[in-house]
């Protein structure tokens, strides 16, 4: 299956995203892309409107498209189909699905299968997935970590097809109840390095919110996982004497980067194992 990199896909969205909490105008900004439910990418007409309006929305499908009428003459797309556009655009393939079915179809590094809307362990990379539902099996919806803004886990812009009132926006992370995530690599390529069992794993970039320091590994064998917390994948395994490049402690984990098996991984390390060096 082909892979294609998460940055290129990210850069196709942003130029026609606003960054708003806000619905849109009835004239909205002239680059930004819309939304329509159950939309693939097509420039939107009343015809395709009042189709897509009728399939989706039977029972009250003359008022849904009044309120998508804002889209005519742009792109318009539903959640989970900003992903399968730009998939079918350069490959040909279509992966048509539900937003659910990414979480649990596409994901191969995920969240824990309980709700969280602290999003513990989310990677700290452009381009993982969120997703919004009462459960895994009830997910409706998708976006994607965009833009990082400050120095904390959720401070990230997020782009999301948000709905027919709003179009193709950058919201905060912090601010719309988002409870799951998922590093879509079945699909998408995020950087790779390889960890202790010589598996290809993503890359994950620890946060900088302070300055670094060298440090040891003071373990005889100690976990770099993805996020904070036993509860989230190992990446690598430092030795006794490892060293190390550290941040200060958050929550009881440091962010590090290390060498392991000829490879930098980046990460995090329970603080009880990394031993500043002076």
């Amino acid at each position: 299956m082909t892979k294609l990199p998460i940055s290129d896909f990210l850069s196709y969205y942003l130029p026609h995203a606003v960054r708003t909490e806000a619905r849109a105008p009835d004239s909205p900004p002239a680059n930004q892309w819309g939304y329509v439910l159950g939309a693939q990418g097509q420039t939107a007409t009343n015809d395709y409107i009042q189709s897509l309006a009728k399939a989706n929305m039977p029972g009250s499908w003359q008022s849904y498209a009044a309120r998508c009428a804002k889209w005519l003459g742009r792109k318009v797309f539903d959640c989970n189909s900003l992903a399968e556009v730009y998939y079918k655009l350069k490959t040909g393939v279509n992966i048509d699905t539900r937003a659910r079915y990414n979480y649990s179809g596409w994901c191969g590094q995920k969240s824990p299968v309980k709700a969280d809307t602290s999003m513990s362990g989310l990677p700290q990379m452009p381009g993982v997935a969120i997703f919004s539902g009462p459960s895994a099996a009830s997910i409706g919806h998708v976006g994607f970590l965009a833009e990082k803004y400050g120095p904390g886990d959720l401070d990230w812009y997020v782009l999301e097809a948000r709905g027919a009132d709003y179009g193709l926006v950058l919201t905060k992370l912090s601010g719309r109840g988002w409870q799951w995530w998922g590093v879509m690599d079945k699909y998408f390529e995020y950087g790779t390095v390889q960890n202790g069992n010589n598996q290809s794993v993503p890359i994950t970039a620890p946060t900088v919110s302070a300055l670094p320091y060298y440090a040891t590994c003071s373990g005889a064998g100690v976990y770099i996982r993805t996020g904070r917390g036993t509860g989230n994948p190992n990446i690598g395994v430092a030795k006794k004497g490892d060293k190390m490049l550290a941040l200060p402690a958050v929550s009881g984990w440091c962010a590090v980067a290390a060498v392991v098996n000829g490879a930098i991984v980046a990460g995090y390390m329970s603080a009880q194992y990394v031993k500043a060096v002076t």
